[in-house]
């Protein structure tokens, strides 16, 4: 199983269902640093409260692999960008 780990105070640990999928690496044509997308579901609006003040520049883990959140967009889809 998935895990997804922000560390904040507290931290926000997310799992199925909430967490959908993550993508692959894919590094930016220039030779920037890889970037995994977090989709979470938000269609009953429960997880709104917990990015109402978006964790950007904290770090995140996916399964063991460490990065910087840097991108958070809201919606029924919440899309976390991580640079790892």
């Amino acid at each position: 199983m998935t895990t997804l780990t922000i560390h904040t105070i507290p931290p926000l640990v997310l799992t199925a269902p909430d967490l959908m999928d993550v993508t692959g690496q894919r590094r930016a044509l220039g030779g920037e640093s890889p970037v995994l997308t977090v989709r979470l579901d938000n269609a009953r609006g429960h997880l709104t409260a917990l990015f109402s003040t978006p964790p950007v520049r904290a770090v995140a883990t996916i399964d063991g692999v460490g990065g910087i959140v840097q991108a958070v967009r809201m919606g029924s889809i919440i899309s976390i960008q991580v640079e790892i």
